[in-house]
């Protein structure tokens, strides 16, 4: 297949693609399209900041079934195109959408994986599209001809996590192994494998000089992607770890992870300067929206906005009414999928200011008419 957009002749490196064996079926709920808003309590030391309160409203919209009578997709993955102009969302009916972000407009469905759909990305100038999950597929997907295929990879693991380097044609990924993944690059990249079993995340620096990879152990492990070199390991969570980003110039690394904590590491000192403990709910996903504040969310059903600077949660957005799967911010607007089969868009500012969320209209499938 010919290949465009910065990735012709692309050296493709997987190392080490054994057979994954078995993968844990994932049983979600869908519950459908639901318009209203929770009054849980928080959880212990999880109080808003004087005078916050939580927001009124957040857009709500449901991903349209591909076949007649199937139904509603439980939202699986999000991404964020670098314009953020364009939002993509993936289904447990292993399919994809691309939606205008401002209305949520579906202007397009991807087809071509046959398993669940785990993760995509955006490549750093927009221009492509990378997914993959349960069925051992990579798949690129072109913007410039409307998102079709570019290029398919089969025969891998099974894989949790994607991520395009910024600086480089280059490609990471993680499954439920000790493998590291490496797709492109240079030629003589060395192997990466990690001491810990069934990991979850992988992300590169802001300068693509670093990869972090983490999992079950609660051990966060950088790598040089360059060399394939260990770098260092931290013990950062009592156990899966199953988000992390760097921050701050790439002088902080910020994780979140099945124990209710969200931490920030210090790289420069090697040591914690924070730690939030938000039990008893398990943490699934962040979003940065700016150097202080971070989204966080996981099986409570409510998204948190954290100061990192204070340790504390300022904000509360309630309104999913299952585990809250993904996050993703873009200039003003986070969006937020899940278990309960809704995409909600929350507008945001980032400067962590007083207004987090406004009233707006949901939005609906056709036929279907809100309650409110």
């Amino acid at each position: 297949m010919e290949t465009i957009g910065g990735f012709t002749d692309m050296l493709l490196l997987a190392t080490n693609r054994r057979h994954w064996i078995a993968t844990i079926p994932v049983l979600f709920a869908c519950l459908g399209l639901l318009w209203q808003f929770a009054d849980a309590q928080c959880a212990a030391g999880d109080q808003p900041a004087a005078g916050q309160s939580p927001p009124a409203a957040a857009r709500v919209a449901s991903l349209l079934p591909t076949v007649v009578d199937q139904p509603i997709p439980v939202v699986t993955a999000l991404a964020i195109d670098p314009t953020g102009q364009w939002l993509a969302v993936a289904g447990d009916d292993k399919a994809i959408r691309i939606l205008e972000a401002s209305n949520l407009k579906e202007i397009a469905v991807l087809r071509g994986h046959g398993d669940l759909i785990r993760t995509i990305a955006f490549r750093h100038d927009g221009k492509v599209l990378a997914s993959a999950g349960n069925d051992g597929s990579l798949i690129l997907w072109e913007q410039a001809t409307g998102y079709r295929q570019l290029r398919r990879i089969d025969d891998l693991p099974a894989v949790c996590r994607v991520t395009f380097s910024p600086q480089r044609n280059e490609i990471a990924a993680v499954g439920f192994g000790t493998e590291i993944m490496m797709f492109g690059g240079a030629a003589d990249l060395a192997e990466m494998r990690c001491d810990c079993n069934d990991l979850r995340v992988c992300v590169y620096d802001q300068q693509g000089q670093r990869l972090a990879v983490a999992g079950r152990s609660g051990l966060v492990h950088l790598f040089d992607p360059r060399t394939g070199a260990a770098i260092r390991d931290f013990n950062l969570h009592n156990g899966r770890i199953r988000d992390c980003v760097f921050t701050r110039n790439d002088t902080r690394l910020l994780t979140v992870g099945e124990d209710g904590a969200v931490v920030l590491l210090d790289l420069v000192r090697g040591e914690v300067v924070q730690r939030i403990d938000l039990l008893p709910c398990k943490l699934f996903t962040l979003a940065m929206i700016d150097d202080t504040h971070v989204a966080v969310a996981g099986s409570d059903n409510r998204i948190r906005i954290v100061d990192l600077d204070s340790g504390t949660v300022v904000k509360h957005l309630d309104g999913h009414r299952g585990s809250v799967s993904t996050l993703a911010y873009t200039s003003g607007a986070l969006f937020s999928g899940g278990f309960d089969a809704t995409l909600r868009r929350w507008p945001v500012e980032s400067s962590g200011g007083e207004r987090l969320a406004e009233k707006e209209t949901p939005v609906l499938p056709p036929g279907e008419s809100s309650s409110r």
